[in-house]
């Protein structure tokens, strides 16, 4: 985990939980709209949106912003681990960042975790998938999955990566900034590290905003506590990383 990451971060973790919880695995966004155009242009069955572009909440973590998969199908495969083991999450990489059921070989498909995957996709009525990594600096945080009977194209699967990344994107800020309300940073507070993550000093901070500068400090000091660090540097990197500014 980097250096600048907050230490205290249990609330905002805790509320990232609840978020996708409370929409149970994402799929009160199962009508998603870009998702649903994506469906126009690209047949598929069911799909899922996972992970978050967040320290803690990557692939695997519990976290789906949006899917039509059952409730209970994603609750037994968080339950069983079955990313450790699932042949075709095992192949996703930032150096790998497309496969697909139909490209797992015989002998992954015979293996005792192929067998078990084909048992439990059976099980619940999921069609063979195909599955993106969502990657940054060549950090995977996330995925996009769609499953259908027959292979997508290569020109099937280009479409529904471009999608799939935006709505990605426009998924996890929505969670990010309910996670950043959670913070209950005030006007004063949010102002205040703007300037600063703009690179001002706290002098120039407070002839922007006209307040003092011992008004700007105080402002920084309890943002600083609310988000878990305690220097410059660390809260400018912890407001970027959290799309606190822009």
């Amino acid at each position: 985990m980097p250096s600048y990451v907050a230490a205290r971060t249990s609330d905002i973790e805790l509320q990232a939980l609840l978020e996708t919880r409370s929409s149970a695995f994402g799929t009160a966004r199962a009508e998603y709209p870009l998702l649903m155009r994506l469906r126009q242009l690209v047949p598929f069955e069911h799909f899922a949106i996972s992970g978050l572009n967040y320290e803690g909440f990557g692939i695997g973590k519990g976290v789906f912003l949006a899917s039509n998969l059952p409730v209970e199908a994603i609750e037994a495969y968080l339950e069983r681990r079955l990313v450790e083991r699932d042949p075709v999450a095992r192949r996703l990489s930032p150096d790998n960042p497309v496969t697909s059921c139909h490209d797992l070989s015989a002998e992954e498909l015979s293996s005792p975790e192929g067998v078990e995957i084909y048992g439990f996709c059976k099980l619940y009525g999921i069609a063979p998938r195909t599955s993106f990594a969502l990657c940054h600096e060549n950090r995977m945080y996330g995925a996009a999955t769609f499953t259908r009977q027959t292979p997508f194209s290569e020109d099937e699967r280009l479409i529904l990566l471009a999608v799939a990344r935006q709505a990605h994107d426009q998924l996890s800020n929505e969670q990010l900034a309910a996670m950043n309300q959670h913070l209950g940073l005030t006007q004063g507070e949010r102002v205040s590290l703007q300037a600063i993550c703009d690179g001002l000093s706290v002098e120039e901070a407070a002839d922007r905003l006209g307040y003092t500068p011992e008004t700007v400090q105080s402002y920084l000091k309890t943002v600083m506590r609310k988000l878990g660090v305690n220097n410059r540097a660390h809260v400018v990197a912890e407001a970027f990383r959290r799309h606190l500014v822009h």
